[in-house]
């Protein structure tokens, strides 16, 4: 069995230094009211309306890779916890689209709302996390339901794309990104 594990251990280690240093860093969207429209909960795709080409088409392109990202909260009037309480609200009325957990405790000094990976489809996750999913099932923020702009501000959510070897390591690289930033929302 050792030598089982130690082969599997080569094999992630190679796959680390083929990615060390080598990925798509520093790239991020605003989170503004232009986002946030009722008509993309049925009527219309947020994915596909011309409005929201630029961003759309851009992270359609890394369909096949994953992502680590997170929603970093712009305005530095609102805090954590109101945040928090906002968030815990929304949950208690037991919405009909599945929502993201969250820890018993937070960091009250956190300037994260969230932390997430997907292993493809960054797209798809982005749209759960607005809140437009057809399939409500789902669990993400749906920020549009509960996360009020005029109230709280922009966020912007930042992400990193990897190489698809990575695709079994991202959950390792999620849960050390999120142990870091102290994410107001999410399981870790």
């Amino acid at each position: 069995m050792k030598k089982q594990l130690n082969l599997v251990l080569k094999k992630i280690t190679e796959i680390i230094q083929n990615n060390y240093d080598d990925y798509d860093e520093g790239k991020s969207i605003v989170i503004n009211s232009s986002l946030f429209n009722e008509i993309y909960c049925e009527k219309s795709n947020i994915t596909t309306c011309n409005e929201h080409n630029e961003i759309f088409s851009e992270i359609k392109k890394i369909k096949m890779k994953p992502v680590l990202y997170w929603f970093s909260i712009d305005n530095n009037n609102v805090t954590a916890t109101t945040l928090r309480n906002k968030y815990l609200e929304f949950k208690d009325l037991k919405f009909s689209r599945n929502s993201a957990s969250y820890k018993p405790f937070i960091d009250p000094k956190s300037r994260t709302l969230y932390v997430g990976k997907v292993k493809k489809d960054f797209h798809l996750r982005l749209v759960t996390h607005l809140g437009y999913s057809k399939n409500k099932d789902t669990a993400g923020l749906q920020l549009f339901h509960w996360y009020r702009l005029e109230e709280f501000g922009n966020l912007t959510l930042n992400y990193i794309v990897f190489k698809e070897e990575m695709c079994d390591l991202i959950t390792i690289l999620e849960m050390e990104l999120a142990r870091k930033l102290n994410p107001i929302i999410g399981k870790y």
